[in-house]
């Protein structure tokens, strides 16, 4: 599914057209923002009017309130953060994520949110706008990929942010970076076992390492048979997709030292072997590679935002099924280091 579009919104806020104008407050901080007071007066005062009502700004209040034919917006949407003191970086996250959740389904909308010093709470805008993008990203994420071409498309098309452009083009970058890395994991984790092979993991650990320009290796059986990496080998053994081993590194410094190295468990489905797990829920075994993605995406996003850092994912991958050959409770695997 195309990804929303994320950026800085240019110009006044109060005029700029758009399907949806976001106004976020504090719970009993209700005195209205010069694009509140625009959004009043297009409303012909519902915003106002949904304050007198009982709107109070309380974490996870959403007030939707539709716009005038004239209005340069369709619809106001009011969102609460709860109480000051209790402000952190999830608050922003959820209330992104409520935005989207707001929004008319099956077809893509423009929305323009207004991020305004008032939030600070002393976190600041960096963190405030990578963590609205974040949920925001998140929540109109769809998993598609099995699914016929007439599915709705996810409701956010466009997010502009309005404020200082200087504080918060940072936090957008991180903002969409993180929730891509994290959209990625889920689609992966998502994908049938059948589809996700360790030879087919491999292929999207190529893929991604070619997009972005980072080095790659991939072990095969033979060669995890040299290197006397038998855990691996014996894990795979029952099935009869064999075992990978696949790592892939960020260089964010001149030197060669690494600073950090991520190991992900990558079973790309985990029968159980010969002690087989129980039937209920042994689909969801599926996801047992969660750790190999999870590493795979956060060395991407390492590369995307230019880190200073070297960091190298590793990635055993194997098929744990109970085949003819699959290893046997009791047996010793002798593994590289010598255990």
């Amino acid at each position: 599914m195309d990804q929303a579009k994320v950026m800085i919104g240019k110009g006044d806020i109060r005029r700029a057209q758009c399907d949806a104008l976001v106004l976020m407050f504090v719970e009993g901080e209700l005195s209205l923002s010069l694009a509140a007071r625009a959004a009043d007066q297009a409303t012909r005062g519902a915003i106002t009017l949904a304050i007198e009502r009982g709107f109070k700004g309380k974490r996870d209040e959403v007030e939707r309130i539709p716009a005038g034919k004239a209005s340069p917006f369709a619809q106001a949407l009011l969102i609460g953060l709860g109480a000051r003191d209790k402000l952190d970086t999830e608050t922003f996250r959820r209330a992104g994520g409520q935005m989207v959740g707001a929004l008319d389904r099956g077809r893509e909308l423009r929305v323009h949110l207004e991020v305004r010093d008032p939030f600070r709470a002393g976190m600041t805008l960096d963190d405030i706008a990578r963590a609205i993008v974040v949920g925001a990203l998140l929540k109109n994420h769809r998993y598609c990929e099995y699914k016929s071409k007439d599915q709705k498309k996810p409701p956010l098309g466009t997010l502009a942010l309005y404020g200082d452009a200087r504080v918060l083009g940072p936090g957008i970058e991180k903002g969409v970076v993180g929730a891509e890395a994290q959209n990625f994991v889920r689609d992966l984790v998502s994908r049938p076992s059948r589809d996700l092979t360790p030879e087919i993991f491999t292929k999207e650990v190529l893929a991604v390492g070619k997009r972005h320009k980072l080095p790659v290796k991939i072990m095969k059986e033979g060669e995890l048979a040299r290197a006397k990496m038998n855990a691996i080998l014996a894990v795979g053994q029952g099935s009869h997709n064999p075992p990978r081993l696949a790592t892939i590194s960020y260089t964010g410094r001149k030197n060669n030292k690494l600073d950090i190295v991520l190991v992900g468990k990558g079973i790309t489905f985990d029968s159980g072997g010969i002690s087989l797990k129980p039937g209920e829920k042994m689909d969801e075994m599926k996801g047992d590679m969660t750790g190999a993605a999870e590493a795979l995406a956060a060395v991407v996003a390492a590369s995307r935002l230019k880190l200073k850092v070297n960091v190298v994912a590793v990635m055993p991958l194997a098929e744990n099924m109970p085949g003819g050959g699959a290893q046997r409770p009791g047996d010793i695997i002798r593994t590289a280091s010598g255990i």
